[in-house]
């Protein structure tokens, strides 16, 4: 609900006064032809009407997000249009949204199937078999997941040539996979 001043078009959210309140839209609205100019200037409700407000239905960019409330009259059908302002994303914003969609885990099978398509599963298995780690070998013979924040994978994107732009990227693109 809004309180508008009709006399300068003003307008600020706000509950009607007590004595106002359960009154419909139609009595509020009519509340000024009802009352004598007299009353109205001693109940200090000269120019003032009651109006409520329509949500407008809004849709974004990833690349956006939303501001402060904005509000518009529409003296057509009394009614205050709320909206909100759309602001474009800073550049951290955007990488926090881009952070917080690579997956922490993702399967063994997700796992295998991204790094063949990105040509990476048997560079994996020569530096693997040429490092002669036997637990980082049986960590990837043998794990369910894979995590993304492990050591494992921490120690062997670099030894592959991946920068953690890549790792993200492959998450992602593993987590596709059904």
């Amino acid at each position: 609900m809004f309180k508008v001043n009709t006399q300068n078009l003003t307008a600020e959210r706000g509950n009607a006064p007590k004595e106002m309140r359960g009154l419909g839209v139609e009595s509020l609205r009519n509340l000024q032809t009802v009352l004598t100019t007299q009353q109205l200037i001693d109940t200090d409700h000269v120019n003032i009407e009651y109006w409520p407000d329509t949500v407008v239905e809004q849709s974004i960019e990833p690349s956006q997000k939303f501001g402060d409330e904005v509000s518009e009259l529409d003296l057509d059908n009394k009614t205050i249009l709320v909206s909100l302002s759309v602001l474009d994303k800073t550049a951290e914003e955007l990488e926090e949204d881009r952070k917080a969609s690579i997956p922490s885990v993702i399967t063994k099978h997700q796992a295998m199937v991204a790094l063949r398509k990105a040509g990476k599963k048997q560079q994996i298995r020569d530096f693997l078999k040429a490092d002669g780690n036997e637990d980082a070998n049986d960590a990837f013979d043998y794990k369910t997941h894979f995590n993304r924040g492990s050591e494992f994978i921490s120690a062997l994107a670099p030894a592959l040539g991946m920068t953690d732009l890549d790792v993200d990227n492959l998450f992602l693109a593993a987590s596709l996979i059904d």
